[in-house]
């Protein structure tokens, strides 16, 4: 779907997108399943290159009010942020089989990765730092529920010393995410990237669901 730039208000390094797929199409990745949502931001981290990839369920009074899914992929250039988050159906991954440099094979083709965010919380943000060259830049992505069709990119300084991506999902006072508080949550992750992770054993999946609690996903 074409997608239009907004005027934005930060200066030349910050520039806003509005999709012209329209609200009620992208907020129906509300209710997409929560376990489902986080297999997602995985995968995108996966097609990035990363080998470690850590999600962190963070908690106050026992209620999940943050999920960070932090990796060691080789991150998104500003241009490469303005290029995914711009569009809807759209990504660099169109018509390629497999990740940078022919590393390992592609998941997602269609753009809509990010979107599934959308059914964990109300506020998402990304922090990426990727190599030009030779040297690190960093960008932040961001985008809210209550303005679904926006997506704000702006250039900063790198947040890291090497490449990755962090991205935060702000879980709204009131909302549950029963879908990731079961006891079986980190073995329906494991079966989502089972056959993934016996292709290719260096890559490390994390995933902490309680304090003091963190299991590991691994051949």
């Amino acid at each position: 779907m074409a997608s239009v730039a907004v005027p934005s208000q930060a200066g030349p390094h910050a520039t806003e997108f509005q999709l012209s797929v329209g609200e009620g199409k992208i907020l129906q990745f509300k209710k997409k399943p929560q376990i489902a949502a986080v297999a997602e931001l995985v995968w995108n981290a996966l097609d990035a290159n990363a080998t470690l990839v850590d999600v962190e369920l963070r908690r106050e009074w026992d209620a999940i009010t943050q999920i960070v899914v932090t990796d060691n992929g080789h991150g998104m250039t500003p241009e490469r942020a303005r290029s995914a988050f711009a569009g809807y159906g759209e990504t660099w991954k169109t018509g390629k089989s497999h990740t940078e440099g022919n590393t390992r094979i592609l998941h997602g083709r269609n753009g809509e990765g990010r979107l599934y965010a959308l059914a964990l919380g109300d506020r998402l943000t990304w922090e990426s730092v990727a190599e030009v060259d030779g040297r690190l830049v960093g960008v932040w992505i961001g985008g809210n529920a209550d303005h679904s069709t926006v997506w704000r990119a702006e250039e900063m300084a790198p947040a890291r010393d090497r490449t990755g991506t962090t991205v935060r999902i702000d879980v709204p006072q009131g909302k549950t995410l029963r879908g990731l508080d079961r006891q079986d949550t980190a073995a329906n992750l494991t079966a989502k990237l089972a056959f993934y992770l016996r292709a290719y054993p260096d890559v490390c999946v994390t995933f902490e669901q309680a304090a003091g609690s963190q299991r590991h996903h691994r051949r």
